[in-house]
């Protein structure tokens, strides 16, 4: 599996990312993408769009994007600096 890391100023550019992640690729995504945010963080900007996850201690989106032909993934994680 292949990491790729996307970083963003602010974390309402996630939408934009988001949105043509799932326009180029939702077909070959190998699990539903989800977000790990921190206990008592607001999470409205992810509701709705992807799974949201609590347990750690960090916050990130991933996407796992499957090649149909190979088998192989790569994983984008998308953060803010």
């Amino acid at each position: 599996m292949l990491l790729y890391g996307c970083f963003l100023l602010f974390k309402e550019d996630w939408s934009e990312v988001h949105n043509f992640l799932m326009k180029e690729y939702s077909d070959d995504l190998a699990e539903e993408p989800f977000a790990h945010i921190r206990k008592g963080d607001n999470n409205d900007l992810y509701a709705g769009k992807v799974k949201i996850i609590d347990d750690k201690p960090y916050r990130s989106v991933h996407y796992l994007i499957q090649d149909k032909v190979s088998g192989l993934c790569i994983e984008v994680q998308v953060r803010t600096l």
